[in-house]
Formats: structure tokens, sequence, C-alpha cells
């Protein structure tokens, strides 16, 4: 069966609830199996349920691989997030094989992301949590799914259906 080679997912509401650049403040200390962090003032996150089992799949999968594109402007605090959030006791950056994050339009992301992985726009499945965010679909062609609570399987399977849809398979 046809799949889309790479899966792109916003970080802020798509993996974990939160805005890593506004809700939380650095540093953060891990709990004991590191799958929640515990910021400066005492607040708990986390990824959204399904993430650390979506993210091992795509990692485990020979079809398709995992990138993150995010505008936050706060690289350095995601970035420790997901050095400290671990799954299956490795850090979670390690389930992504690239990182864009910071100023400029999710297209401008999308545009280095075919740069770095030469993947054709056609073949990525981007999941974010904000409407706008549909223009990669219509400018480049990236397979566009809007995101509420977080990534689930179930949206996970439905972004792929969505694709194979979209690209005739």
């Amino acid at each position: 069966m046809a799949q889309p080679k790479l899966i792109v997912f916003d970080l802020d509401y798509t993996l974990w609830p939160c805005w890593c650049d506004t809700h939380v403040t650095a540093p953060f200390k891990a709990n004991g199996d590191k799958t929640l962090l515990t910021d400066r003032y005492g607040e708990q996150i986390g990824f959204y349920r399904d993430v650390p089992e979506i993210l091992a799949h795509i990692r485990d999968s020979e079809h398709y691989s995992a990138v993150s594109a995010s505008r936050t402007h706060a690289p350095e605090v995601a970035q420790e997030m997901l050095t400290k959030l671990h799954i299956n006791k490795e850090p979670s950056k390690k389930y992504l094989d690239h990182m864009l994050w910071g100023i400029g339009t999710k297209i401008s992301h999308f545009k280095q992301i075919q740069k770095l992985t030469g993947v054709d726009f056609k073949d990525m499945v981007f999941f974010d949590d904000e409407s706008r965010n549909k223009d990669v679909e219509k400018a480049l062609g990236v397979t566009f799914v809007l995101v509420r609570n977080g990534v689930t399987w179930d949206m996970f399977k439905k972004g792929i259906e969505m694709w194979r849809t979209k690209n005739g398979h």
C-alpha cells in the first residue's frame, strides 16, 4: 500500500498541550521515566497521549520519517523539551530526522525541508493545529491535516488516508 515519505509535525498544540515559547519556562526537570517535565514554576508538561507511540511507529517504519516544523520563538526551549522528554528510554528528539524552527512562514520551512530531504512536497503530510497553515497545501501540494487537541492515532491514520486519496492511491 502506498505511503507518504515524510510526516511533518508542528510542535505546540500538536505534539504537546502548550506553546513552548510562552506557557512554560525552562529549566525543566524530568520525572522518573522522563515522560513528563516540570518547568521552573511547577507546571507539568508532556506529549499528548498517542504522540510517543506515533513517533516510535514512524521511526520504526521503512516507509516514512518524521520532521518538525515550528514558528516557535523559543527554539532552545523546544530543544530542551525534546531532549528531556523520552520515548522508549531515548530522548524524543532522536525520533525526528530534522527540526526546522523559528521565524519564517511554514512555506519557507517546507522549502528548507524539501532541500534537506529531497522529498517531493506531494509526498509529505503535515499535522498542525493552525488552519492558516493550510497554505502549504495550496502553495506546495503538501497534504495538510488540521489537528485539534493533539495528534491521535485516528488523526494520524486519517492523514495517511487523505494523502492516499489526494495522490490517487
